[in-house]
């Protein structure tokens, strides 16, 4: 029993070593580095050199104190790095930073890999790896961040800075809130007084509104994914099932096709559950003569599926059911007929014409 023991443990010693002394040079983008360092090389150009924009990742979320959440990178941050992991931030400065004798403009700033922390968490992006393999101009521990940060902004004269999250703090005792971003722009400007500041979300959300051809095909794929999930979930439906059941066949459809993640927490309601549309328990009895109501999707590479379907739970509509269904399929039709380059979302939404009945607007 000793013997099996020491060559297990040293297998798992062994193993260890390995996976923290190899190079940590994939993320879960799936997209080619070449697409965002021109994603990078665009923005700095809108930035102009008077300006400077500041990213951070998502910080990992505690569950529990000794667990955390299901990691979720901030997207303005992934779209610009692809990088899936906590802890880093990115400096834009078209005018250029000086490090270590070379002008730069932009670094990349993660944390130095830790072979502690790597065996509870998983490798971490390489620094070497983040410039040779990934394309950054530059990157550096994030411990030298306020440094060069401080470099960048003493030549700025606008500071494009991240949304906070949470932007306020509210301490239920005291009754009071504490607006983290409103004191972390007064400090700024009483340390560069000739600093403007906007949200770096405007800038970087009007470049993620045109998708380039491999996120199209990123976003196809996850749709497909979800819909042929969501088939699965209509074959299988039952009087007697719970929702929840649902949900398990919807997401391990998910897994097995190669998503990572759901979108957003699956909603899979019925009968008086089917009309509350953000119900999250999924935990009732469904019966004969529900329908339920199915809003999920899945997330590959972090661009994420959401379709909803209605569904009679027993296979058939009654009449009212029917009724009811067709005056959103109808809807749903005369509003995609409309769909196409220029067309406002109001537009959509006053699109009832064909698509109501009995005088009842259906959108």
């Amino acid at each position: 029993m000793l013997k099996i023991f020491s060559q297990r443990a040293l297998g798992l010693i062994v193993y260890l070593s390995l996976s923290v002394s190899a190079p940590a040079q994939q993320n879960a983008s799936g997209l080619p580095a070449q697409l965002y360092q021109q994603r990078r090389a665009t923005l700095r150009q809108t930035l102009g050199d008077s300006s400077v924009m500041v990213l951070f990742a998502a910080p990992l979320r505690r569950r529990e104190w000794d667990s955390e959440y299901e990691y979720h990178q901030d997207s303005d941050f992934l779209y610009l790095t692809g990088i899936d992991k906590p802890n880093g931030a990115l400096l834009l400065a078209p005018a250029g930073v000086e490090v270590a004798g070379k002008v730069t403009h932009e670094i990349i700033f993660l944390p130095e890999r830790n072979p502690l922390a790597e065996r509870w968490f998983g490798q971490r992006l390489d620094l070497e790896a983040a410039k040779n393999t990934w394309g950054f101009q530059e990157a550096l521990p994030s411990n030298q961040m306020a440094e060069y940060l401080d470099k960048a902004l003493q030549k700025a004269r606008l500071a494009y800075l991240p949304n906070y999250d949470p932007a306020f703090f509210e301490e239920p005792i005291s009754n009071q809130r504490f607006w983290i971003e409103r004191e972390s722009q007064k400090a700024l400007k009483q340390k560069y007084p000739q600093l403007k500041i906007k949200k770096a979300a405007a800038l970087v959300t009007a470049m993620r509104v045109i998708k380039a051809p491999e996120e199209l095909a990123v976003m196809q794929r996850v749709i497909d994914l979800t819909c042929a999930s969501l088939r699965e979930a209509m074959a299988k439906a039952r009087p007697g099932m719970y929702e929840y059941e649902l949900e398990a066949i919807i997401e391990y459809g998910f897994k097995i096709r190669g998503a990572e993640e759901v979108s957003f927490p699956s909603i899979v309601g019925s009968g008086p559950n089917s009309t509350s549309p953000h119900y999250w328990e999924n935990r009732r009895q469904m019966q004969d003569g529900d329908v339920v109501v199915m809003d999920v999707g899945a997330d590959l590479q972090n661009y994420a599926a959401d379709v909803t379907r209605t569904i009679p739970v027993n296979g058939k509509f009654s009449p009212a059911q029917r009724e009811i269904y067709e005056i959103v399929y109808r809807a749903q039709e005369a509003a995609m007929q409309i769909v196409k380059p220029g067309v406002k979302f109001s537009q959509v939404n006053k699109i009832h014409g064909k698509s109501s009945h009995g005088g009842i607007p259906v959108i």
